[in-house]
């Protein structure tokens, strides 16, 4: 690393150097560069900025210099790191573009999936203290479940959240938790509720508690 005080002209690479591509990264303050100590240091002078890197090609014989500018007005001295150019990888796209990494099964996701579930049921006849149970798997990355319950009669939503299929329930919504998840019939009494996911795997249950045979509207759906 070469360090370049404010308004003091440095020797970055020396014509005798035999490599004459190089990469640079620079830090706590600005350089003007040039090709001598005057040229650095003249106002037309290409200047660098801390922060900035990238590659430097020098023909063969030159030399390079570096002016300190305190382009931050902060006083503090230029510090720049200049090597050899090492070799260059070429990527090629990813199959799936801005990806992050999940831990479940050491894979990636994309960063906001459109992925979705979307379970439904029009005029959907509920027994009398029967069940209707709908279960699938959370979508890569899906926080939201939307939910949507119209009845003719009394009737209640149970969302259950589980790690795997058939597993243990680890966290329960309902009524228990909030009566807004019953309804007592009617267009005018939907249960009409949105939960954050908390596990991967979900069971929502309608259930009826009319005693009486129920007709249902449903929606469900995670993102």
């Amino acid at each position: 690393m070469v360090q370049v005080p404010v308004g003091e002209s440095v020797k970055l690479i020396d014509s005798s150097n035999p490599n004459r591509d190089f990469e640079f990264q620079l830090s706590g303050n600005g350089i003007s560069l040039g090709r001598s100590k005057l040229t650095a240091g003249d106002e037309n002078a290409k200047q660098l900025f801390a922060g900035d890197r990238g590659e430097i090609k020098l023909e063969s014989g030159e030399s390079l210099y570096g002016f300190g500018v305190d382009s931050k007005a902060n006083g503090k001295t230029a510090d720049i790191n200049i090597e050899k150019a090492g070799f260059i990888i070429n990527f090629q796209p990813r199959s799936t573009l801005a990806t992050v990494e999940t831990t479940a099964e050491d894979r990636e996701a994309p960063a906001r999936s459109d992925d979705f579930v979307f379970e439904s049921g029009s005029n959907v006849t509920l027994p009398a203290n029967g069940t209707i149970t709908e279960e699938f798997e959370a979508p890569d990355r899906a926080d939201s479940l939307g939910l949507l319950l119209q009845s003719t009669g009394d009737a209640e939503l149970n969302v259950l959240f589980q790690p795997t299929a058939n597993g243990q329930t680890i966290a329960q919504r309902g009524p228990t938790q909030d009566p807004t998840y019953s309804t007592t019939g009617g267009a005018a009494n939907q249960v009409f509720k949105s939960v954050l996911i908390v596990a991967p795997h979900i069971e929502v249950d309608i259930v009826d508690n009319s005693g009486a045979s129920n007709q249902v509207d449903y929606a469900i759906y995670a993102r």
